[in-house]
């Protein structure tokens, strides 16, 4: 079976046995930074490894005490980056906690869906703004809450049984939790520590959100493992980035394709004077070849791509850092693609062919990339069906696809497109059809579709094609008055009601929505409707 998928050998690795405390505990009288945390370019915290698992201590005695939380209850976490997050996590870690991620930016109506998706037992914030949640408790984070807490920390022996739960969007109207294993997250950070020779004392730069996957396997848990030091930045902050590059001294910077174009468009006059810095790492979309090629031309620096999903564990393909830059990664290929690189440690990548379902062993042919792997999820949480079809025929079907070339006797794999609908937006992946579902009210009596389309500032942008011959009410200057100032106004009303990043941020019109022979929208030849906004940069008024 795919989910025990070769599991004799890795559960004879005594390091997937490790719980986090294990991992923890030899650190507790550390004195390395684990954590330097920068605001616009200033660093304006940091923690040491045995400061850190003091407050870890601490929070777990507050929260055990204060509001009788155990290893039976999830969690929601709704937290920005900052130190009180690592802290955070890392209490409901040692307490054996399933952590529930919730993105800051969703609206108290997301939190409520989660909650009661997941039975969630309380919510932990350090966000400003106050968070409505029918829980048993919403705590907002405050360090002088627990000051009197215990410290001691021991090793806690009990088995691992958290579970870390991210929501997803996907072909429902309603996001999905992607429900993973403290095991299956352990294998992974050890993978990304053994792929990128992770040693002690190494410096890694954050600028993602740690609720997402990414930021928080290999940011979070891959610096504990490895006991490296975490250059946490509040967001990416373009005017002040090459200082805080030069100044942190990072050896290894997680990024997207969205900055490495901004950076590509607002050279800084800053000199880059860090002399440790060793590559950048790329995920969340593919990468246009000639934006690294721009990159590298620039600055002199390498733009390693990745390529991962929550429902694997975040990286699945990560480019070998030995790989030959000039010769074989920068090299043009016909559809500008990079290479998102070779199977991590503990998985292995297949192709299948669209058609018949049969493995492609052939270079140069597209198939949807399906996994066979340690480190996958253990199921859509109450989603049966999405859970089956994931797992179809004993493959994690990822609904991407890609074709591979062999270089040095090594598969590298290109990612070519999706069969899924989903919008990438800034490492964010948003489903038209929850997005549909939101702003329905505002269009009664319209058809509508949500589109993603290409920018070069955010990866894709969302879009909202209107029908202009709606049968019950046309879309005209008459039924909206002033066609501009309505699409303006209808624009400005659903930003006002959704959170900004996955809410349309133009509208266009055609005269009748392409469907399929079935009735399923066409959307990727309304894509071709965006074209004039594909270098727009659009900001929150």
């Amino acid at each position: 079976m795919l989910r025990s998928f070769n599991q004799k050998p890795i559960d004879s690795l005594k390091l997937t046995k490790k719980t986090f405390s294990d991992w923890l505990f030899p650190l507790k009288n550390n004195t390395q930074v684990f954590c330097w945390f920068y605001q616009k370019g200033t660093s304006v915290q940091n923690i040491t490894y045995s400061q850190y698992i003091k407050e870890v201590a601490q929070l777990s005695d507050f929260l055990q005490n204060t509001y009788k939380v155990n290893s039976s209850h999830r969690v929601i976490t709704c937290l920005d980056n900052k130190l009180s997050s690592l802290i955070i996590y890392g209490a409901l870690l040692y307490l054996n906690v399933s952590i529930i991620h919730a993105n800051p930016k969703e609206s108290d109506d997301y939190l409520k869906y989660i909650a009661s998706d997941t039975r969630a037992y309380g919510l932990i914030t350090n966000l400003e703004k106050a968070i409505n949640a029918n829980l048993n408790f919403v705590w907002k984070y405050n360090s002088q809450d627990y000051i009197n807490a215990k410290e001691d920390f021991t090793n806690n022996k009990q088995s691992a049984v958290a579970n870390i739960i991210f929501y997803t969007s996907g072909t429902t109207s309603k996001p999905k939790g992607v429900v993973l294993s403290w095991k299956s997250v352990l294998i992974n950070a050890l993978a990304t520590t053994k792929h990128h020779s992770l040693k002690t004392k190494h410096k890694h730069m954050c600028m993602l959100p740690l609720h997402h996957v990414n930021a928080f396997n290999f940011s979070f848990i891959s610096t504990i493992i490895s006991q490296g030091t975490l250059i946490l930045n509040e967001d990416f902050h373009p005017p002040s980035f090459w200082k805080t590059l030069n100044s942190s001294n990072a050896e290894i910077v997680s990024a997207t394709p969205s900055i490495i174009n901004i950076l590509n468009q607002f050279p800084s006059d800053t000199a880059l004077t860090n002399l440790n810095l060793k590559y950048f790492v790329s995920a969340s979309a593919p990468l246009n070849i000639k934006e690294v090629q721009q990159f590298y031309k620039k600055y002199k620096i390498k733009v390693l791509q990745s390529y991962g999903l929550s429902e694997a564990v975040n990286f699945s393909l990560i480019t070998p850092a030995n790989t030959d830059y000039e010769k074989f990664v920068l090299k043009k290929q016909t559809n500008n693609l990079t290479t998102a690189g070779t199977a991590v440690w503990g998985t292995t990548v297949y192709l299948l062919n669209k058609n018949t379902k049969k493995l492609i062993t052939e270079e140069n042919t597209e198939g949807e990339l399906v996994l066979q792997s340690w480190n996958i999820c253990k199921e859509y949480l109450n989603h049966p069906k999405e859970t089956a079809a994931l797992f179809k025929d004993d493959y994690l079907h990822t609904g991407d696809l890609a074709y591979f070339k062999i270089y040095k006797n090594q598969k590298y794999y290109y990612l070519s497109g999706r069969k899924k609908e989903i919008i990438k937006r800034l490492g964010e992946s948003l489903s038209p059809f929850e997005i549909e579902a939101d702003i329905k009210k505002n269009l009664k009596g319209y058809n509508f579709a949500i589109v993603g389309f290409e920018n070069q500032w955010t990866g894709e942008e969302v879009g909202l094609v209107l029908e202009a011959k709606t049968s019950t009410t046309p879309f005209s200057a008459k039924s909206m008055g002033n066609e501009s100032s309505g699409k303006e106004s209808l624009l400005n009303t659903i930003q006002n009601q959704i959170p900004y990043f996955k809410a349309p941020k133009v509208i266009v019109h055609t005269d009748a929505l392409p469907v399929t022979s079935t009735g399923k929208i066409q959307r990727k030849k309304l894509a071709a409707l965006f074209l004039k906004n594909k270098e727009t940069l659009f900001l929150k008024v």
